[in-house]
Parts: C-alpha cells; structure tokens; sequence
C-alpha cells in the first residue's frame, strides 16, 4: 500500500487529497464532465473548479457526498442553478432521509441525504421533478485518477 494522505480526520474528511481518500471516507456522488478554464461543466450546470484553471477541455469527475446536496421542487427554483432530476426512491432511516433520484440530463442516480425535518418541509414523493443543488463539490481531472 501507499500513503494517499496526512492529515487530521477532518481535514482528510473535509479536503481529500484524492479520489481513493474521498471514496473511501463514506459515500459519494459521481459527476463525469468537462473541465475548461476553470469551470467543470457538468451537463447544462458548472460548478467553479479553480484548481484546474489551467485545463482545457479535459475529462473530469465531481464528487459530491449525499449530504452535501440539496433538492428543491422544479417549480420552485432555476435550473441553471442545479440538475433536473426525478425522485426514484425514498427511504426514511431514523432522523435520516435518503432520497435516489435519476438526473435528467445525464440518465445518473444520485443520493441525497436530508434531516427529517428539511424532508418534512416538502414531502416530495417518487416521480416528482425536482432541482438537486450540488455543495461543497470537489473535481479532480481523469488523468489524476489513483
């Protein structure tokens, strides 16, 4: 084996070096897209990736933990500020709902994890249209690929 990084647990958490680290430290999201000065287009959306200002249309991958995403009904928000998307499946686990949704643009499935309270708020059901809103997305260029 290798070291892939040092680091406290919530710095390895929070900023992983690479895409062995951010897997490995509890689920994600995958996005493939194209990264091209500085914006990683994912789909009709892009996301800010100033770390590859420099790439020109390169292959990428956006990684976003469940958590870190949120829904919003699709009449009720702008889609250039997130992924069309319909909901699939909803499981509620204690405090914790995991929503499955499939995007529309890109035919993905993606999990998102919301409290039971925010879920409450909207009630979505499977088939609804809704926006997911990525946070806290972290894009490494293919050829990084460990």
């Amino acid at each position: 084996g290798k070291v892939e990084q040092v680091g406290t647990p919530d710095e390895v958490y929070d900023k992983p070096a690479t895409q062995f680290v951010y897997q490995f430290l509890g689920n994600v999201n995958l996005f493939h897209s194209r990264v091209h000065d500085g914006l990683a287009h994912i789909g009709d959306w892009q996301v800010a990736a100033p770390e590859h200002n420099t790439a020109t249309d390169a292959p990428g991958l956006a990684y976003v933990r469940p958590h870190d995403m949120d829904i919003l009904r699709a009449s009720d928000a702008n889609t250039a500020e997130g992924l069309p998307a319909t909901v699939r499946d909803i499981r509620i686990i204690g405090a914790l709902v995991r929503v499955e949704l499939l995007t529309q643009m890109l035919s993905e499935i993606v999990e998102v994890e919301l409290t039971r309270e925010r879920y409450e708020q909207d009630l979505f059901q499977i088939g609804d249209q809704v926006i997911i809103r990525p946070r806290n997305v972290r894009v490494f260029l293919k050829h990084q690929a460990t």
